[in-house]
């Protein structure tokens, strides 16, 4: 006889017995499994590839529904993400168990790239990581639709989108319906069914639950980090303006970039600056700027976001409200800024930079801050009346950036963003090209190469 699997209550079944002579015997059998005592455990189950994280801090009751849902036990899940509860009485009535799980543990894991996974699956297009159980349609739908009126596939279903692109930006001021978090006994195949965003009761005995926070389709919560290439501010220029003026400070793409979906979060320095707004061409992007923090949030399947080196991908409008040097780190990036392509997979590299800034009417003149002797920049005649030559040398073959800055240090044009061979280069600035007007202008220069780097700003007049 096969070993069968007995769930807990009456389960029935049939053994069947075949002579030689194919003559069968067929007989029948309940069995009622009454439990004296359950251990189980309570995980956060990531379904991309399959790993599992305890959940400690859990409140796990064990309630009587024949007597107004009162609590017969109750326990706390340990750092194993274990439950006990012991001395089950042999006759009560299995059919009156319920167990209901609570957790004030901060919902988390949710990014733009659940959004874009969402929308995916509004045009039945699923994304690799939404795979059985069903359970995973319940974690998606923070609508709380119902799937006999909405089926999936339904655009109805792109709401869902809508409300994760909001908690990101807004993490502790947007409710979703369905609650905060999604409860599953997998022995049962069946879902908790949520009394508030909190709490959630199942009607019958399990000892094995998952969990997961409404939202985080791609499962990323509570171990969010991730390894996404290099998330640093690159300080790569300083602006100069006057105290309390507002200005804007483009955050810049370093390497060309490709994008359906991008959560961008980043801090700022109160005490230094106060950000005013934000602006980006992403049609359907959201933000919010609170607390020290700026969160942007995009997802769309048709609008392929495309930015070539240097592109701005938002600009921060500002002013500072004390005094900030050069090489103050204004900005920093939050390891959870990612970036999806369109089938909802997270781009493994990416690199942004932003200029710092200085109000201290300190603006450098003929300043070298990081070079190699050995290489040579020139900007002939100073002053000049409409054209200005641009003249350097390379060692080796670099990436060279050259820009104009105004008197107060804000850059207003980039002359050359690009590769160049080792040797000899000429390049010339027409002022009447860039829009320039006489006064006083700085010129810097960027190389970059294998083993030389080199910056210089230079101060020209144009007449």
């Amino acid at each position: 006889v096969p070993p069968v699997e007995l769930n807990f209550g009456t389960t029935t079944f049939t053994w069947v017995a075949i002579d030689i002579d194919g003559n069968t015997a067929t007989h029948t059998y309940s069995v009622t499994f009454v439990p004296t005592s359950l251990r189980g455990v309570v995980e956060y189950y990531k379904f991309e590839d399959g790993a599992s994280f305890p959940m400690a801090d859990v409140v796990v009751k064990l309630l009587d529904a024949s007597d107004g849902y009162s609590t017969i036990q109750e326990t706390t899940t340990d750092a194993s993400g274990e439950y006990f509860f012991g001395t089950l009485s042999e006759t009560f009535n299995y059919e009156d168990y319920v167990m209901e799980v609570s957790t004030s543990l901060p919902h988390g894991g949710i990014a733009s790239v659940d959004a874009l996974a969402v929308l995916r699956r509004v045009v039945d297009l699923p994304v690799t990581y939404w795979d059985p159980p069903y359970f995973m349609a319940h974690v998606g739908n923070v609508t709380d639709l119902d799937e006999s009126t909405f089926p999936p596939g339904n655009p109805a279903y792109s709401d869902n989108a809508r409300r994760i692109l909001q908690r990101v930006v807004n993490p502790s001021g947007v409710s979703f319906d369905a609650g905060d978090w999604a409860f599953y006994s997998p022995l049962h195949d069946a879902m908790f069914d949520n009394e508030n965003s909190n709490t959630s009761r199942f009607y019958g005995l399990t000892c094995q639950i998952w969990a997961r926070a409404y939202g985080d389709v791609r499962g990323q919560y509570p171990d969010p980090s991730k390894a996404t290439g290099n998330l640093q501010v690159q300080n790569d220029d300083v602006v100069y303006v006057e105290p309390g003026e507002e200005f804007t400070l483009p955050l810049r793409v370093t390497h060309n970039l490709e994008f359906n979906a991008m959560t961008l979060i980043m801090q700022y320095d109160e005490g230094k600056a106060e950000v005013l707004d934000i602006q980006a061409d992403m049609p359907g992007m959201l933000y919010s700027i609170q607390d020290g923090t700026i969160r942007v949030s995009f997802a769309s399947l048709n609008n392929t976001q495309y930015y070539v080196k240097g592109d701005a991908l938002i600009e921060i409008n500002l002013r500072t409200v004390s005094e900030v040097h050069g090489d103050d780190e204004l900005f920093t990036i939050s390891s959870l800024t990612e970036f999806a392509d369109e089938k909802a997979n997270l781009i493994s590299w990416f690199e942004l930079a932003i200029s710092n800034v200085d109000n201290t009417g300190e603006v450098p003149v003929n300043v070298v801050d990081v070079g190699d002797a050995g290489l040579r920049f020139e900007a002939y005649p100073n002053p000049f009346r409409s054209e200005l030559n641009l003249v350097f040398e390379l060692q080796e073959s670099a990436d060279v950036e050259i820009s104009v800055m105004n008197a107060q240090g804000a850059r207003i044009a980039v002359i050359s963003n690009e590769s160049f061979f080792s040797g000899h280069h000429q390049l010339l600035l027409d002022a009447n090209e860039y829009g320039l007007q006489p006064g006083v202008y700085f010129i810097s220069i960027r190389i970059k190469g294998a083993n030389h780097t080199h910056h210089e700003v230079k101060r020209v007049i144009y007449m």
